[in-house]
């Protein structure tokens, strides 16, 4: 299976990092001036060697973020600790559903802090359309950045759109607090 999944691979020998033996067992304590230059010098190499072939993890032409990708392996975790066998599909509509909520979270509280200075304008002046304009150009910038941010793909649309309706309600609730 990983010669399948991992068709391009690459090994490397390294030397131990220390000689004595009651050093090797407790490793994680030691300081990094314990270990053999060789082996410093191999580590060296290694990373630069992964940062140079290394690319973002992508899924359904998207590139996971480092949050993104942990919740993928999350839910692979879950399935497998549950006896079933990891879906992708699955597992990308949850880190999807989970990204669109962000994108709703975020963009709730842009809308709270762009709408708090309209408000003050209108009390000031005793003019509801200056918040009522406002109201409608923040609220589509809010709707705009959401379709930019949220993740979705094939079925994930669906779930896009549900949630775009579900970030415009929670808009127009937040309206009629502000009013």
């Amino acid at each position: 299976m990983i010669k399948q999944f991992f068709k391009d691979r690459d090994c490397s020998t390294m030397v131990r990092p220390v000689e004595n033996e009651r050093d090797l067992q407790r490793l994680q304590s030691l300081p990094d001036s314990e270990f053999r230059p060789e082996f410093k010098a191999q580590v060296t190499n290694l990373r630069n060697r992964i940062y140079k072939r290394t690319r973002p993890k992508m899924l359904n032409g998207k590139a996971l973020t480092g949050e993104m990708l942990l919740e993928l392996c999350m839910a692979y975790t879950d399935a497998i600790n549950t006896g079933s066998v990891p879906n992708i599909q699955t597992a990308w509509s949850y880190v999807c559903q989970n990204e669109c909520q962000r994108a709703i979270n975020g963009c709730i509280k842009a809308y709270e802090d762009q709408i708090s200075g309209p408000l003050q304008e209108a009390k000031d002046s005793m003019n509801v359309g200056i918040l009522k304009d406002a109201n409608v150009s923040i609220r589509e910038a809010c709707v705009l950045r959401f379709r930019r941010e949220a993740m979705g793909g094939g079925d994930g649309q669906d779930m896009v759109q549900e949630l775009e309706i579900k970030l415009r309600n929670s808009i127009i609730e937040k309206y009629k607090q502000v009013k």
